[in-house]
This record gives C-alpha cells, structure tokens and sequence, in this order.
C-alpha cells in the first residue's frame, strides 16, 4: 500500500513523457525517498536532477530534511553523496523464523499501544535511540508504534509493525539487556501474527542484540543500508517579494530565503 502523505516530481520533455520521476513520502517534519528512476537511457545522468526538483520541492512545503536509502559503495550512494546527502544511521531486513516450541515467558506482556502510552514511549524513544535515530524518529505523538512491551508491568519496548495479506515487517526498539530477549519477538508474533506466514524484521543501529540473540532464527534478505540524509534551508514559505536576484548576473537562490542582517549588503 502507499503512504497517503507524499509527492511525486518529474523532468518531462513535453506534457505526456516523463523522462525521470521520484517520489517522497512525508514523515512529521521530514520526506523520505521512497523510490527514483531514470528513463533517459543516458547512464543515470538525470538522477542528480530529480534529487534536486524532490529536494526543492520538500523545501518549499517547509520539511527540515530528505532521507534516501543506499547500499555503501554503490551507484545510489555514490549520487546520493554527490548530492548532499550524508550517511546518518543504518538498517538491515532479516526474515525472521519464529519457534512456537520456545516456551513463552510469562512477565512479558505486549499489547496494542493506547493514547496513555505515548508519554512512556517518547521517554523509550529518547533513552533507547541513538541522537542520530531521534533525528529521524517522528514523535511517538506524530507516529506512534502499533505495539508496546512490558516486563514486569514496566514499559521496556516498542514496535512498529508493516503488514499485508501473508506479510508483516516488524521494527522492534527493545531494551537489549533484557532477561530472555530470544522469546520476546516469540511473544509478539505468536499473540497477533500467528497465521502470518512470513516474517520480516527491520533492524537498526541501536538494535544490534538481534543479529548475536537470534542468529539462528534470523536470515538477512536486505543488507546494511546507510540511511544518508540532506537538511535543508528552507523552513518557512516566504512571499515571492521576499527573493531577490544577486549580483553578477547569478541567479537567485530558490531554495535559500533573503534574510536581512544589518551590516551585509548581499544576504543569501
């Protein structure tokens, strides 16, 4: 299914043909590439043109940053690169076997996550992700997780949960110095994805106990991806009069606002 929030962008050579299209997806603050391709049939020259219309275009609705995903060393890293962007955080995809057999531990408890949890989740968030993850998190109040863990009657983790008819991906934030951390995503999957035949998981860089305590249960179907992000300059939308050309027959900066500062005849 698509994301409802997002916007596609387009270099055309006339009103019916598209020769290079991208689309963003917007998360609170922030677009989130979801995919790019070039149909110019010149070696990807396009690709940097795209990320610049996505990147004016998210500029102009006042989103703070772009994210993309890349493979380190390949061709989207290498123009992600070139185009601003800087590796931030990683993931991985794993398909993940459950054991049924595993016998369930007790004083864990998920449940489906209600408004009264928000406040535990934010306090989750900020004590389990990394500064770099919190930059790319939306708030649990913008974007909460569909299921909470408790150990114990205490909060202890959450998770976000991507399904369709035969599929789920889970992106599990659990304490990781948890007693019985093998049975935790047992519990989870046993209690609402039972009769879900595939598994996946989305592991990310504050979650690295998932590679060592369930190296047997676990198989990699997507390789590290560095998660490279662009800030942006554009905060707020300003009125058309507010742009000016600079000198030296440049060209004025559509993304970059006039900021008046006292002593600095040309401010851009």
């Amino acid at each position: 299914m698509f994301p409802v929030n997002l916007y596609t962008r387009a270099i055309r050579t006339n009103l019916i043909h598209a020769i290079a299209i991208g689309q963003v997806e917007i998360e609170h603050t922030y677009g989130r590439i979801l995919w790019i391709f070039d149909q110019s049939n010149q070696e990807k020259t396009l690709f940097g043109d795209i990320l610049d219309n996505l990147a004016i275009e998210a500029g102009l609705r006042g989103l703070h940053f772009l994210t993309g995903d890349a493979l380190y060393e390949g061709y989207t890293f290498e123009t992600l690169s070139n185009a601003g962007y800087s590796p931030l955080v990683w993931k991985k995809i794993w398909r993940y076997r459950t054991n049924f057999l595993t016998d369930s531990v007790r004083e864990f408890e998920w449940r489906k996550v209600k408004p009264s949890d928000l406040l535990s989740i934010d306090l989750l968030q900020n004590r389990l992700l990394s500064p770099n993850e919190k930059t790319i998190t939306p708030p649990a109040t913008k974007k909460p997780p569909a299921f909470i863990l408790f150990h114990k009657g205490t909060a202890c983790g959450y998770a976000y949960a991507v399904t369709s008819p035969n599929k789920v991906m889970i992106t599990p934030i659990i304490e990781p110095k948890l007693p019985f951390t093998k049975s935790v995503l047992n519990v989870l999957v046993s209690k609402f994805f039972h009769h879900t035949p595939v598994h996946y998981l989305v592991e990310i860089s504050s979650q690295r106990w998932i590679e060592t305590t369930l190296a047997n249960q676990i198989t990699v179907i997507q390789p590290r991806h560095e998660i490279m992000v662009k800030h942006l300059a554009v905060r707020n939308i300003l009125p058309s009069s507010n742009f000016i050309h600079s000198r030296n027959n440049r060209r004025t900066d559509v993304v970059t606002p006039i900021i008046k500062i006292n002593g600095s005849e040309d401010n851009i």
